[in-house]
């Protein structure tokens, strides 16, 4: 898992160019075969957040990826569904330090999409010191 930054962005950029013509979505299947890399994990609420290497677009300065987040216990969307997985589409500014968000999708314990939410255009915003998205954003930018 770990290796050297060059190493993996390298790695993650030949991972781009073969992915790029398809779906954008995360999935498993054969047209995309993940490859999710765990970088952190918290306690309340427990969850395990990871990235998909094979989904990341480098840009100028930038960076769009899929990572996800792995509850150990079911959480509760606005409308009072249930959901143990989520997925988002993340753009990070690694210069700038800042992300906005594109695209997430929630799960149920089956399989089955709770919540598929793309977000229209939007600022992005900055990235605070010892949050989740510092985490992803330290990862994917190094």
């Amino acid at each position: 898992m770990r290796g050297d930054a060059a190493s993996r962005r390298r790695a993650s950029q030949a991972a781009s160019t073969r992915h790029a013509r398809r779906a954008n979505t995360p999935s498993t299947t054969a047209a995309h075969a993940a490859d999710w890399r765990p970088v952190t994990q918290t306690q309340q609420p427990p969850a395990r957040y990871f990235v998909d290497l094979s989904s990341v677009e480098f840009g100028q300065q930038s960076v769009v990826v899929w990572s996800m987040a792995d509850f150990g216990q079911p959480q509760r969307t606005r409308e009072g569904n249930a959901y143990v997985r989520e997925t988002a589409q993340t753009k990070y500014d690694c210069a700038r330090r800042t992300s906005r968000p594109l695209r997430s999708i929630a799960y149920a314990a089956d399989g089955t999409v709770v919540v598929d939410h793309t977000y229209g255009p939007s600022a992005d915003r900055p990235v605070r010191a010892g949050t989740i998205d510092a985490q992803l954003l330290r990862y994917v930018c190094r």
